[in-house]
């Protein structure tokens, strides 16, 4: 048995390819009969509110949703736009009001308000919980925007319309987090990316030996390894994660509260170019799937463990008692460190040790004791550091302490 550590590829867009979770963009012109579009360009259609990207160059009378020879639908509507009154709408312009998405079914402009006008307006469902930024866009305090550019969303702090950039302009805009697409590659697990239905991703971060999950909420995990150029198979597993059991297991089983794995650790990988997809399917309790924390990367062994490694729950409530013995708790956010000993065999062992935790410092990674799911409970997804002594000629000892992030 061995404590190792996953030492984490970053994830960037290129290695992302596809995901069923999308990610808003900021709208782009609108498609103009006749004129001519060079190869790359991106249109959207009011029509149809969804853009589309331009495959040849050239012009044409034919819509773009027509047009499959020349033009691509990027699977992407032109959300983030506002209604506003006395503007003059096209027919089928789409536009948000009082967190409602709206489509224009006669051409014109007025001033009553989309929700309360319907022979101008009809109701097309909810708007999209996350709208992309736009520099013309008028905002209130509150109001929250992403930047497909940063992944990230944004809080406005100030009212009003500002073409400098959110992420740029920390006096105008809090940033609030990760985008939902992203959320499972932010480092925290209390940030997930989540979906209604089953969750898929398709990721090429080079070559890896193993996978970690953790803030998982499905029913099964589906995870498929490809060589990233033949696309051959050399991996292909599926994991349970709604049947899981702790404790009195008859009990449970019988009378107790359903419990869904949460965390789960792949090693041994061949080490290959990887074509990584993902399949989540959604919990029976929740009815959606998501990943708190993805993290792809090799395994790196640290030790043999010793008994005594202790797993630490740590409470970030705001738990405050008055002089009259009243207790006010402002529940917060938890996360778990991780601390024990382990035993460095040779010299050749503690040096690759101490190699592997130097160059980790300061990265957020996984950290587990043992290759059994009994010792689940001593992992912990946060920052390392270690202490390494020299126990004798030939051999040393490392002392880990992982801080979890929540």
């Amino acid at each position: 048995m061995t404590a190792q550590v996953l030492d984490p590829i970053a994830i960037t867009d290129s290695m992302f390819t596809a995901c069923s979770v999308s990610e808003p963009v900021p709208s782009s012109p609108l498609w103009v009969s006749g004129t001519t579009y060079a190869i790359g360009d991106v249109r959207s259609l009011v029509a149809t509110g969804r853009q589309y990207t331009r495959r040849t160059a050239g012009a044409g009378t034919t819509a773009p949703n027509l047009d499959p020879t020349n033009w691509t639908d990027s699977n992407a509507e032109p959300v983030g736009m506002k209604w506003v009154t006395g503007t003059t709408y096209a027919l089928n312009e789409k536009r948000l009001y009082g967190g409602r998405s709206y489509n224009r079914i006669v051409a014109g402009a007025g001033a009553v308000t989309p929700n309360l006008d319907t022979t101008n307006w009809a109701d097309i469902g909810a708007a999209p919980s996350e709208i992309a930024w736009l520099a013309t866009e008028s905002y209130v305090i509150g109001d929250k925007v992403t930047r497909s550019t940063t992944h990230r969303v944004y809080a406005a702090l100030v009212a009003g319309v500002d073409a400098g950039l959110p992420e740029s302009t920390p006096a105008r805009w809090f940033d609030a987090g990760p985008t939902n697409k992203w959320a499972a590659f932010d480092n925290y697990r209390s940030t997930a990316t989540v979906t209604t239905g089953t969750l898929t991703a398709t990721l090429k971060p080079g070559i890896i030996t193993g996978l970690f999950f953790a803030g998982l909420v499905g029913d099964t995990l589906r995870v498929v390894c490809k060589n990233a150029t033949s696309l051959a198979i050399y991996s292909d597993t599926t994991y349970t994660l709604s049947q899981y059991l702790t404790g009195d297991l008859m009990w449970e089983y019988y009378f107790g509260t359903p419990r869904q794995q949460d965390s789960l650790r792949i090693a041994g990988l061949y080490p290959s170019d990887a074509q990584v997809e993902i399949t989540l399917t959604p919990s029976p309790v929740t009815g959606t799937a998501a990943i708190g924390v993805l993290a792809l990367g090799s395994w790196n062994d640290i030790g043999n463990p010793q008994y005594g490694f202790k797993a630490q729950p740590i409470d970030y409530s705001r738990i405050k008692t008055d002089d009259y013995g009243n207790t006010t708790i402002i529940k917060g956010l938890a996360a778990k460190n991780l601390s024990g000993e382990c035993v460095l065999m040779s010299l050749a062992d503690a040096q690759s040790a101490v190699d592997v935790v130097h160059r980790l410092l300061g990265n957020p990674c996984a950290w587990v004791v043992g290759n059994s799911t009994s010792y689940e409970y001593l992992s912990a997804f946060g920052l390392g550091s270690a202490d390494i002594t020299a126990a004798g000629p030939s051999h040393a000892n490392l002392s880990l302490t992982v801080k979890g992030l929540i």
